[in-house]
């Protein structure tokens, strides 16, 4: 069968009708590029489909990879949008930033970078005004998504068929393949970046895509159409759980706020679905960015059921049971805990807590003031933490082995003062480089003595 480059372009039509998009409307329509064939392929269409004028395009360079390839992919884009005539923002974040947010969250680091990507969404639909954001995941990362979350041991709702809308962001290439979209690339001459990541097979989405897919459509041709329809079939089961869900609220009298509570005795009489999803919302309300495992979950959940009083925590969230209500919410500091940090970016005057920092930069390394006390750090390079100490932390020692920084500071006598004393945690370079590792504990800023890697 000839392609026709207008039968991509009445594909993407059609996925946006589906998404609910008026297409005879005057809209303000976003795309999300990030240079590759499958949002490069949307941003030619949507420029076609609607006037220049009104497309807008964001990119995000996650610095993830070597700056010649991520600044060269966001390059890329811009360029792309000035030929045709589309307003594009991008933004660049901070190298570093993405993997210490995935360290600080005890998430992946792709889960991290999503999560960047989307709040700069959000504040690019609320800054442009914009009736739609379009993003170009298509038919066969649907099926890949579906097969990384079934492995992952995801739950009904993370099972579903990719949605279409959420909110104003919507997905038109759901029903088109990538082939298709190759084809239209490359009857159209279109250029676009290959991320060089996409062959590193130690990444679960790519182990699956290089590894596992090829053999399945090798041996199971169908397996992606299954998959799909499987997803959409649950899709309609979490929707009937969602309707019972609100009436559960009801029943339960649950309240959100900053401390979120339900009575426990009408609570229990639900169905064990509908008390998990109870407790995974209270949970996702009261801390965004928790993680809790399905253990902590049920184990909560048979504490509401069986106990007359408790109190279990994880994740920083804390789930207790009294009077016949649960209470659920992050876990309050007691007074004798203490907590502070800073991510230094550059060179200048920063706080964390009761302490006030400054940075300076000379030649290869990093000299730290603090509290009238100074180090000096070799190689080591902007952005790094300075914080306060976790009891999982630990610090290389001169033969290379590792030891944990809390029995440092029993062993320097910290006392009351262990809470107090600050850490630097290199957060630039490579694993092999020592990212992530902790670099110094500054203990002289609380009267203390210092440890100092060398390098």
């Amino acid at each position: 069968m000839i392609f026709q480059e207008q039968d991509f372009i009445q594909l993407v039509k059609k996925g946006l009708s589906e998404c609910g998009v008026d297409l005879s409307a005057d809209l303000r329509v976003g795309v999300a590029v990030s240079g590759g064939a499958d949002s490069v392929s949307l941003l030619y269409s949507l420029s076609e489909i609607f006037t220049p004028e009104h497309v807008f395009a964001v990119t995000v360079n996650h610095n993830l990879r070597p700056e010649e390839e991520t600044c060269g992919d966001a390059d890329f884009v811009e360029e792309t949008c000035r030929s045709l005539g589309i307003k594009c923002r991008r933004t660049d974040v901070q190298r570093g930033l993405v993997k210490a947010l995935a360290e600080k969250r005890g998430m992946g680091v792709e889960e991290a970078a999503r999560k960047v990507r989307y709040e700069v969404f959000e504040d690019f639909i609320k800054s442009e005004k914009l009736d739609y954001l379009c993003l170009a995941h298509n038919k066969n990362d649907a099926g890949e998504t579906m097969l990384m979350r079934f492995l992952k041991g995801s739950g009904i709702e993370g099972l579903c068929s990719v949605p279409r809308v959420r909110g104003r962001i919507i997905r038109p290439l759901l029903d088109v393949t990538r082939s298709q979209i190759e084809s239209f690339l490359l009857h159209r001459g279109i250029s676009y970046r290959t991320d060089s990541t996409n062959f590193d097979s130690a990444m679960t989405r790519n182990f699956l895509r290089n590894e596992v897919i090829p053999l399945l459509e090798k041996n199971m041709s169908g397996w992606r159409n299954a998959v799909l329809l499987g997803a959409e079939k649950i899709r309609g089961d979490e929707d009937f759980i969602q309707c019972e869900l609100e009436k559960a609220f009801e029943v339960t009298g649950y309240k959100a706020g900053e401390i979120i509570e339900f009575d426990a005795d009408s609570y229990s009489a639900l169905h064990e679905a509908l008390r998990r999803r109870i407790i995974l919302d209270a949970v996702k309300r009261s801390g965004p960015d928790s993680l809790v495992s399905h253990d902590f979950i049920m184990e909560a959940d048979g504490n509401i059921r069986t106990c007359r009083s408790f109190s279990c925590e994880a994740g920083g969230i804390c789930i207790r049971k009294e009077n016949g209500r649960v209470y659920v919410g992050v876990k309050k500091l007691e007074a004798t805990e203490t907590g502070f940090s800073v991510i230094i970016e550059k060179e200048g005057n920063f706080s964390a807590g009761d302490y006030f920092i400054e940075a300076k930069k000379s030649d290869d390394a990093v000299h730290l003031i603090c509290n009238g006390k100074e180090i000096v750090l070799d190689k080591l390079e902007f952005p790094f933490a300075f914080r306060s100490f976790q009891v999982s932390d630990r610090i290389r020692k001169a033969d290379g082995t590792y030891k944990n920084v809390s029995r440092i500071l029993d062993d320097f006598k910290a006392g009351s003062l262990k809470e107090k004393v600050p850490v630097v945690q290199q957060l630039s370079g490579t694993e092999e480089d020592g990212f992530m590792s902790i670099r110094c504990i500054f203990g002289s800023a609380a009267g203390l003595k210092d440890w100092i890697v060398k390098e």
